[in-house]
């Protein structure tokens, strides 16, 4: 079994946490949509977050390190202001239209963390590029959504 270093458990457990962050967000998506058809589309795409932590965590346990289950403050901080903006919001539409920016978010960050750490244990790098992909079709899914209610 590979050992990974500190430092590099707590770049993948940063990773981690971002895909908490993202599964929280669409709960609240999908606590405040009122159309069924997208409801089943943010329970999918949470679903398809729980996966990912779940593969992530073990990842990590493999090479000894302890994974997050928790978001940071930072994160907390952000989620707590997109619920309070997603009420705001009022509509499907625009609840679709702000769930897209944060797949764009995500996308970014995937792209930067694969860029910035080639080095890290190779399973955990292809989880990520798993949820890259994952990310683009979330993407397309959305906007295919909104395509139809336009």
């Amino acid at each position: 079994m590979e050992k990974a270093s500190t430092k590099d458990i707590k770049r993948m457990n940063k990773f981690l946490s971002g895909i908490h962050m993202g599964n929280s967000v669409f709960r609240l998506y999908f606590d405040e949509v009122q159309h069924e058809e997208l409801k089943q589309l943010f329970a999918k795409i949470s679903e398809t977050f729980k996966t990912h932590e779940e593969k992530m965590t073990s990842i990590i346990e493999h090479v000894g390190g302890d994974p997050t289950d928790s978001l940071t403050v930072r994160e907390s901080m952000s989620v707590a202001m997109e619920s309070s903006k997603v009420k705001l919001l009022g509509n499907d539409f625009r609840i679709c239209i702000a769930s897209l920016k944060a797949v764009h978010m995500g996308i970014i960050g995937s792209i930067r963390f694969l860029h910035d750490n080639k080095e890290l244990n190779q399973r955990f790098l292809d989880r990520v590029q798993t949820v890259l992909d994952d990310y683009r079709s979330i993407d397309d899914e959305i906007q295919s959504f909104l395509r139809k209610i336009a």
